[in-house]
């Protein structure tokens, strides 16, 4: 069903769209997914860093891999702080 999926969101999206070649990392992904998100002290500044790094990844200022980067050090300081408390 997911390779049908992703033709029918390729079709639809046009073949030259930059997500077009994601789409099966996007499915596999997305299937394995739960609903919830990990429980951690800083939860919810955790949550504010992806939704702020997902916007600048959309319009083109940052690639994803330097976004989740800067995710990844901003939670982790947060949370050591956190723990060490």
């Amino acid at each position: 069903a997911l390779p049908d999926w992703e033709a029918g969101l390729r079709d639809y999206m046009g073949a030259d769209n930059r997500m077009v070649p994601y789409l099966e990392v996007f499915s596999q992904t997305g299937a394995a997914a739960t609903n919830f998100f990990p429980v951690i002290p800083v939860g919810g500044y955790y949550e504010d860093e992806l939704a702020r790094v997902y916007d600048l990844v959309m319009r083109d200022e940052v690639t994803a891999q330097a976004g989740l980067d800067e995710v990844t050090t901003n939670v982790q300081t947060e949370l050591d702080k956190a723990l060490a408390s």
